[in-house]
């Protein structure tokens, strides 16, 4: 089984026996520059990724905060205790977690490029402010590479470790072609542009892994 997995530049993916990975890098994510002069003023702080936490440099002023991460990894990555994972890993999961905590004020930090979707959830619930810390840069070189290789019919199934992935290359995947998306953000995208795919039970690189090895059982009987 031939798979090919889409991702950020520098990030690796799991090897898993049975299965041949391309790996190609398309987007690359940078650190922005920006102001933590209101966190103070924030009981809670969220962070929506493991490039969120790369890129945040005030680690002195989480002391005595309440602390949330999208997921493990993510929490992993702040290397701290008392960090509040939601049961599911989304973004929106972990700010209702934060209102269901009673948190009434939250800062989160996160992509330049991401939706409002948490905006419009929180509204009139809690005093809520986004920080852009990190941004999405598309690797032209490496688009291009993945959709040769999607025309190519060589691969059993693509991977999509993002949204701005899946919308860079859903419309070049082939009927036949199975696609497995990391989590809804992602999934929305494949769903407006009218392809079936198989969504990770765990929104994250694991999650992934796990679909990836079901897949296999099911070729291999």
């Amino acid at each position: 089984m031939k798979v090919l997995w889409l991702r950020p530049e520098g990030r690796e993916i799991p090897s898993i026996d049975g299965i041949e990975a391309i790996s190609l890098p398309v987007i690359e994510l940078r650190c922005l520059p920006y102001s933590a002069s209101e966190l103070s003023y924030f009981e809670a702080v969220a962070f929506t990724s493991v490039n969120a936490v790369r890129c945040f440099r005030d680690r002195s002023l989480l002391q005595g905060k309440r602390i949330y991460a999208v997921g493990p990894a993510t929490a992993k990555e702040l290397g701290m205790d008392s960090v509040r994972v939601p049961s599911e890993y989304t973004t929106l999961a972990m700010v209702r977690t934060a209102v269901s905590d009673g948190v009434r004020s939250l800062i989160a930090f996160r992509s330049s490029t991401a939706s409002d979707s948490l905006v419009r959830e929180l509204a009139g619930k809690v005093n809520y402010v986004e920080v852009k810390n990190y941004t999405v840069v598309v690797l032209s070189e490496g688009v291009e590479a993945a959709k040769r290789v999607l025309a190519s019919g060589e691969v059993d199934a693509v991977v999509l470790t993002s949204s701005t992935i899946a919308s860079l290359v859903a419309d070049s995947i082939p009927n036949g072609t199975a696609v497995i998306s990391i989590g809804p953000e992602t999934s929305k995208v494949l769903t407006s542009r009218g392809l079936t795919f198989l969504e990770a039970k765990e929104h994250d690189v694991q999650g992934l892994r796990r679909v990836l090895e079901e897949m296999r059982k099911w070729r291999t009987g």
